[in-house]
């Protein structure tokens, strides 16, 4: 057996202790690999849906995203007015609160952006943007239409 010189073993013992510390069988999270309902046991149906990702990748999550419409601190209602609004501190009555938005996305715990796939409805959503419209087309928002929309929904990996 080749005795190892002190100064590589010391150099071996702080680079270990430097690295991050792996515990068997727990995720990042210290959770229990595969234990998908957290109860702190691998069930077979756990196994089979774990196989199953692993071969077919694993399924998008669907998502609703509420948007509630507001003019500063207040709730947006068609012709009511609103003051203090912008630099000039002007009051406004607006008569249709209607906007696009487009490449969602959602942030995950570590801070990373997550894409939303916006779901092809034809009518609100095309592609990457879709359309929100908070006034129904009655009393002072005449010139708008009924329908209105305050949710965009799509799926996220």
């Amino acid at each position: 057996m080749k005795a190892i010189p002190l100064a590589a073993a010391l150099m071996l013992l702080s680079a270990a202790a430097l690295a991050h510390v792996d515990v068997p069988g727990l995720d990042v999270n210290g959770q229990c690999v595969g234990d998908a309902n957290g109860d702190s046991a691998v069930a077979i149906n756990e196994i089979i849906q774990a196989v199953n990702n692993a071969l077919d990748g694993c399924a998008d999550l669907p998502v609703a995203i509420q948007f509630k419409a507001m003019v500063g601190d207040q709730a947006f209602a068609c012709g009511t007015a609103y003051s203090g609004i912008g630099t000039a501190n002007s009051q406004i009555v607006p008569a249709d609160f209607r906007f696009y938005v487009s490449n969602l996305r959602l942030v995950s715990r570590t801070g990373a952006e997550v894409p939303v796939a916006l779901e092809q409805d034809g009518i609100w959503q095309y592609q990457n943007v879709a359309l929100l419209d908070f006034e129904d087309g009655s009393g002072p928002c005449a010139n708008g239409n009924t329908a209105t929309n305050s949710v965009v929904k799509g799926t996220v990996p």
